[in-house]
């Protein structure tokens, strides 16, 4: 037994849930159920707004959620479909990404989120992948719109980041976690990024159109520990660098580590390659 639910929404609202829905791998109607199951409860203080620019969405309420539904009704908490959706759907995009996120997985949140209350391990499946990990804490960062959860991997044998909506099932179990370091976890803590850059340092030799794409260039760019002319020295774990400097080419000489400067180097003479081969 399903229910079809038809409406107009403004076209902002309407670019802000299909690109949820690209972000989060969702399907329509598991995204708008999932979005029903989590926020039926709540009091929508955010009113809908009228618009010319509107957008027609549809979907079915799976069979759970109309007898969620059916109960609103009943209840007297549902006089207009359209109004009540609506509502619904613009309360969901004024939540920051990250929170966003954390309704759509929130099933998988609430079971990392007491595993780190608990100080237990988790069975998760990564990317298609099953390990056990010990979840410390989750976080988000500016410019950032994801969760992050940081852990001991049994499997990897470190310490690793899992995005929130990469993991695909979360079991907790009877286990105390063994790898907990209270001093280091706080550091990571205090210092976070995605990248776990804390701790590791890139030395890099910028042009004066580097240093000009250092100001501009804010996504992803590592904390300046300090500088010297032309020389800067960044926070940054290898694989940080490597996404960031990428694409400043010949404004940024890789100096330190030897290893990163060795794959810059190997990189970029495959892309020459690449290119004089072809002239």
């Amino acid at each position: 037994m399903f229910k079809k639910i038809k409406l107009s929404i403004p076209y902002y609202l309407y670019e802000i849930l299909a690109k949820d829905i690209e972000n989060f791998s969702f399907k329509p109607n598991g995204f708008f159920n999932t979005i029903f199951e989590q926020l039926y409860k709540e009091s929508f203080e955010i009113g809908s707004q009228k618009s010319k620019f509107n957008k027609t969405i549809q979907f079915n309420l799976n069979k759970r959620n109309v007898q969620l539904y059916d109960t609103l009704l009943m209840n007297g908490k549902i006089d207009s479909d359209t109004e009540f959706f609506r509502s619904m759907l613009n309360a969901y995009v004024h939540y920051p990404q990250y929170y966003r996120e954390r309704i759509l997985f929130n099933n998988t949140f609430r079971v990392i989120e007491g595993a780190v209350k608990n100080r237990v391990k988790v069975r998760i499946v990564y990317k298609d992948v099953p390990r056990v990990i010990e979840p410390y804490f989750v976080s988000n960062v500016q410019n950032e719109a994801y969760n992050y959860i940081f852990s001991y991997c049994h499997k990897n044998g470190d310490y690793r980041n899992y995005k929130l909506s990469l993991i695909d099932s979360a079991i907790p179990l009877e286990q105390s976690q063994e790898k907990r370091d209270e001093d280091y976890i706080q550091d990571i803590e205090k210092h976070f990024d995605p990248f776990l850059s804390y701790g590791s340092s890139v030395k890099v030799k910028l042009t004066e159109t580097g240093q000009s794409m250092l100001k501009f260039i804010d996504y992803n760019r590592p904390k300046l520990l300090s500088s010297d002319g032309d020389l800067f020295t960044f926070e940054a774990s290898t694989f940080k660098a490597k996404i960031y400097f990428q694409g400043f080419l010949k404004e940024a000489e890789i100096l330190e580590p030897k290893s990163l400067r060795d794959w810059f180097a190997n990189e970029l003479k495959k892309a020459a390659e690449l290119y004089f081969s072809k002239k």
